[in-house]
C-alpha cells in the first residue's frame, strides 16, 4: 500500500508490504518484487519474510526508481508471497509516471486577509496573485463578490477539470483525486470549501449545496483576468499543488500560458 501513486520519471517511489495471514501457518517465506513497465520486468528483488498465524504486520518498505519517459506512463509493483517456488500470494499497486514539466513561473502567493491594493496592482502589471483558500463567508476582490461555503458534506478528495479551461488541457479525470500531502504524509482532502465568485472563470469545481438544498457546481479553483495578469483563487492551498505531480503541471500550465498574453 501507499498513499502516493503519482511521480515525475526519475523519482524514487516507495510502497509498505503488509503481509495479512489468516491462517494459522507460520515461517520463514519469501517475498519477491518485481517492477513492470510495458509489460517487461525492469527491475526486481526477493528477501526473507517472517510470516507469524493470524497476524497482519507491515513486513518491509521498498523504494525504487521510477523509469525515465517523455510521456505519461504508468509502472506497477508486483509483490509475491512464495514458499519455495509455490506462490502462496500476490498483489500489484499501480503507479502513474508524469513526464517532466517546466517549473512554474513567479506567483504571488497571499491569503484573503492579507491581501493589498498593491498585490491587485500586481497581477494587473501582468503577474498572478493566487489567494490561497479563502476562509467561509463574503469576500471582495478587485470589486468582484465571493461567498466561500464549507462543503454540505464531507471535505472534497476529488475536483473535476471538466470546465473546458486551457489550464487543464490533457489531464485526465482521476488526476485531481485523492492527493498526497507532504506534511501529513498521506491522503488528504483536497478542500473543505468551495466558491461562487462573480466574474470568475472555473478551472477546477466539485458540488455543494445551493441555499434551497439543492446540489450545484461550485468553484474550487478559479481565476479572473485583472489588467495584463490573473487573480487566482483557489481552495486547494498553493503547497498541496507543489507536492502532486497533477497540481505542478497545472501551475506550469498556468503561468506559461499567462506569459503568454
Amino acid at each position: 500500500r501507499t498513499d502516493k501513486t503519482c511521480f515525475f520519471a526519475g523519482e524514487t517511489a516507495q510502497a509498505e508490504c503488509w503481509i495479512c495471514n489468516d491462517t494459522q501457518l507460520s515461517g520463514s517465506r519469501t517475498l519477491r518484487y518485481e517492477l513492470l513497465h510495458g509489460g517487461k520486468v525492469i527491475a526486481e528483488a526477493a528477501q526473507p519474510a517472517a510470516v507469524g498465524a493470524n497476524t497482519a504486520c507491515c513486513n518491509s518498505i521498498v523504494s525504487f526508481a521510477l523509469p525515465e519517459t517523455d510521456r505519461r506512463e504508468e509502472v506497477t509493483l508486483r509483490a509475491i508471497l512464495l514458499d519455495g517456488e509455490t506462490v502462496l500470494s500476490w498483489n500489484e499497486q499501480v503507479y502513474t509516471v508524469f513526464p517532466p514539466c517546466a517549473a512554474p513561473g513567479p506567483v504571488l502567493v497571499r491569503r484573503a486577509e492579507n491581501v493589498t491594493e498593491a498585490d491587485i496592482a500586481y497581477a494587473a502589471q501582468g503577474g498572478i496573485l493566487w489567494i490561497d483558500c479563502p476562509a467561509e463567508g463574503f469576500h471582495t476582490f478587485d470589486g468582484s463578490r465571493v461567498q466561500v461555503k464549507l462543503s454540505g458534506m464531507s471535505p472534497f478528495h476529488f475536483a473535476s477539470r471538466k470546465t473546458g479551461h486551457p489550464w487543464v488541457d490533457g489531464f485526465q479525470s482521476r488526476d485531481f483525486s485523492c492527493w498526497y500531502s507532504r506534511e501529513t504524509d498521506s491522503i488528504t482532502p483536497l478542500a473543505d470549501s468551495t466558491m461562487v465568485a462573480e466574474d470568475f472563470r472555473p478551472v477546477l469545481t466539485s458540488r455543494n449545496l445551493d441555499a434551497t438544498g439543492a446540489w450545484q457546481e461550485e468553484n474550487v479553483l478559479c481565476e479572473k483576468s485583472v489588467g495584463r495578469g490573473h487573480l487566482v483563487l483557489s481552495q486547494i492551498s498553493y503547497s498541496m499543488m507543489l507536492d502532486n505531480p497533477a497540481g505542478q503541471l497545472l501551475l506550469s500550465q498556468m503561468t506559461q500560458t499567462s506569459a503568454l498574453h
